[in-house]
């Protein structure tokens, strides 16, 4: 490894930085800096991450190719950054974050993107599970931070646990994997299996588990069934701001490194007149068929919620399956067509929370009955939040109808019944979700009741305009995010 090669990971080391910066700062000083002071604090260092990652090398890689900056990566970079700007501005004057965590909060929150770079960079399998394990340390103490309320422990128990369980399945997947092909970087892996591994029905079935054990860790990541049952009481417990982030960012990390691996190693073909050990393994299938599963679980289970912070755990539960439905297709078309529904998810889901927390902040419930007339006492807050629910959806002419019609598209064109199916499933589950998410726009502006007025700062404000904004406009002029996504659809292998 060179001393240059750290350029790779400017973005990351400042990120770091600027979040130890930020924890001794403010310890040193044996003050607290209040919200203004922590928001200063934090979003400079973002923007020092911004201008390290515009200065950073496009294309390299970090010690020996066990880490890879490309345009792939960049992309995710870009969102993964984009998020946690935004969590940072949201997160002034949440009611569910004491003043006197806000300097580790908004480490953690630096701290979040760093590992979650390093998730989607990685070209090691064992470099991705200490990424993931870092990501998953740091996502276990943000859901447990709403301090003094049980059902925020409660989350975060139940999120360790599960975690700790994910990780144990994960880590035999990885071991196995290393038996059967002596390395643990995805080229050797991938020149392992073109090679050929040794014939025999013990090794078939070592292949299949392998392959199993390993896409269960990204199962838990992604809040996929069965590995879902974690994310309602987490994201009804946590901080709203960091269950935001971690609603978005963490997905959109797992699936970037769940890209890169099956891209460089599952989805290699062996050498000619060489058995298909891998090939033998159906991962397509196998993560088809959780898309389906999970897509309609989180939808079905959406419905009769009543508290939104757990209506839109089930519902990111649901587009965990979407995601999976691409990544399932996996081809450069489909490729592509998950990257665009990531930046779709992110801008609406992002902005959905957003606007729970606005009134929750208000009147301390997250309960569907304080939505009720809210068009009449927040108009802004209520016409942003429908055209998030209506970009959720999938309705056209919002960016959410984009993405899900391109990762429609590209399962349709992968061919054969099972993709058509797969599609049809996900139609059908778009027209129940239009229910849960129509009944919270009914009840915005088709119902009265007395409650107070959401508080509506001039940065909450700018934002949930910014990201309404967004959600319209990318889905009528999609042109610059269709050029932006076909250039970082391109993996280094």
């Amino acid at each position: 490894m060179r001393l240059g090669d750290l350029a790779i990971l400017a973005p990351e080391i400042v990120a770091v930085l600027a979040g130890l910066i930020l924890l001794i700062g403010f310890a040193a000083a044996r003050t607290r800096g209040g919200a203004r002071g922590y928001l200063v604090a934090s979003l400079a260092g973002a923007h020092a991450i911004l201008i390290a990652a515009i200065l950073a090398p496009g294309h390299g890689v970090f010690s020996d190719g066990m880490l890879v900056s490309d345009p792939f990566s960049r992309f995710f970079r870009w969102i993964l950054l984009a998020s946690v700007a935004c969590t940072i501005v949201f997160s002034k004057h949440s009611r569910e974050l004491p003043a006197r965590i806000g300097a580790e909060y908004h480490a953690f929150l630096l701290f979040f993107y760093a590992a979650a770079s390093l998730v989607v960079m990685s070209n090691n399998i064992l470099l991705l599970f200490l990424s993931l394990e870092l990501l998953s340390i740091i996502s276990y103490v943000g859901v447990s931070l709403n301090l003094g309320v049980r059902r925020s422990t409660e989350g975060g128990i139940k999120y360790v646990i599960y975690g700790a369980v994910a990780t144990s399945i994960m880590l035999f997947g990885v071991s196995f994997l290393y038996g059967m092909t002596g390395s643990l970087d995805y080229p050797a892996i991938r020149d392992a299996i073109r090679d050929g591994l040794p014939h025999s029905a013990t090794v078939e079935a070592m292949a299949l588990l392998t392959v199993g054990l390993i896409l269960a860790g990204f199962f838990f990541k992604l809040a996929a069934v069965p590995f879902h049952a974690w994310s309602p009481d987490a994201y009804e417990g946590g901080p709203t701001p960091f269950v935001a982030l971690l609603s978005v960012a963490s997905k959109a990390a797992a699936v970037g490194a769940l890209i890169r691996l099956l891209f460089s190693v599952f989805a290699s073909e062996p050498a000619p007149g060489v058995y298909k050990v891998m090939a033998s393994v159906d991962w397509r299938v196998l993560v088809g068929i959780v898309a389906a599963v999970t897509m309609t679980f989180g939808n079905l289970a959406a419905i009769p919620q009543r508290n939104l912070k757990r209506l839109l755990a089930y519902s990111s539960i649901a587009h965990a399956g979407y995601l999976l439905m691409g990544v399932s297709a996996l081809s450069s078309e489909s490729v592509s067509a998950v990257l665009i529904y990531l930046v779709a998810y992110v801008i609406m889901n992002l902005g959905a929370f957003f606007c729970v927390q606005i009134v929750g902040d208000a009147v301390g419930d997250e309960d569907i009955s304080h939505f009720e007339g809210l068009s009449r006492r927040s108009p802004l807050v209520a016409a942003c939040f429908t055209l998030f629910l209506l970009s959720l959806t999938g309705i056209p002419p919002f960016v959410g109808f984009l993405g899900k019609f391109y990762v429609f598209a590209a399962v349709i064109r992968q061919g054969g019944p099972w993709y058509i199916v797969l599609a049809i499933i996900g139609a059908l589950n778009s027209v129940v979700a239009l229910f849960y998410y129509a009944r919270i726009i009914r009840a915005m502006y088709l119902t009265d009741r007395e409650a107070p007025t959401p508080p509506l700062g001039s940065l909450r404000a700018g934002l949930i305009t910014v990201l309404g904004a967004a959600v319209l406009l990318l889905g009528i002029f999609w042109s610059p995010l269709l050029n932006a996504v076909l250039a970082a659809s391109h993996l280094v292998k």
